[in-house]
């Protein structure tokens, strides 16, 4: 996700912009969503990425451009259709990303036969907002183009990293480097929390650990996609 929305009352989100980096898999870039709190942490893992009500959030004038299977707004539980439009409302996205909810009023998709984008032309850094949009949406433009001419004046180039993760040695890392005087060696199995996903399960050995956590074993659970990618090459 570009913007991970804590659950942090009160929380307002103005003006945004988000371009998310084309052709991008594994996690595909997400634009601006809510975290899950613990009270959803074992019923949202792997499978989504809100939960957890924000009260008081208002949400105005930002701008998503993501890819298609992407979350362009993940704003679950957070507004009802009364909230518009004085805690949510033009927001809007492109790009092939969805929504969550599947409609919310103050959420809303370019039309393809407007403009492919919310931005005017982003593979030229042309981050102005597309023509048919109103007036107000997005960042300022004056602290844009500052921003982007302090990049050419420091030769900074504007370009996806390239940069992926490696999910499956970050994996080996947690695995390999768990505190053995808290727990004993992972054992791989069947989640007992996620039906159908495979898990690291580590009993807990320590009482402190046992106080700290109120629990005998901690589990690494897999997204399916993860699991057959690192575990079943």
């Amino acid at each position: 996700d570009h913007i991970r929305l804590l659950v942090n009352p009160n929380l307002e989100v103005y003006n945004n912009m988000v371009m998310g980096e084309p052709n991008r898999t594994q996690p595909t870039p997400d634009g601006i969503t809510v975290k899950g709190d613990s009270g959803t942490a074992i019923k949202c893992s792997g499978e989504c990425i809100f939960g957890g009500y924000i009260e008081g959030l208002k949400l105005f004038n930002n701008l998503v451009h993501t890819g298609p299977g992407s979350i362009a707004f993940g704003m679950t539980d957070q507004f009802e259709e009364s909230d518009n439009p004085n805690r949510i409302n033009h927001n809007y996205f492109s790009g092939g990303g969805r929504i969550q909810p599947e409609y919310m009023p103050g959420l809303s998709s370019l039309p393809i036969e407007q403009s492919s984008s919310v931005f005017r032309a982003p593979g030229s850094e042309d981050y102005r907002p597309s023509d048919v949009l109103p007036e107000g949406v997005g960042v300022n433009q004056t602290i844009v183009k500052h921003l982007l001419d302090m990049a050419r004046d420091y030769g900074v180039e504007i370009v996806p990293s390239g940069w992926r993760h490696d999910h499956c040695r970050m994996v080996q890392t947690i695995v390999g480097s768990y505190p053995t005087e808290h727990l004993m060696a992972p054992e791989l199995g069947t989640s007992k929390y996620k039906t159908d996903h495979v898990a690291y399960t580590f009993k807990v050995q320590s009482v402190f650990y046992k106080q700290l956590c109120k629990c005998k074993t901690i589990e690494l659970i897999f997204p399916e996609w993860l699991a057959e990618q690192c575990l079943h090459p």
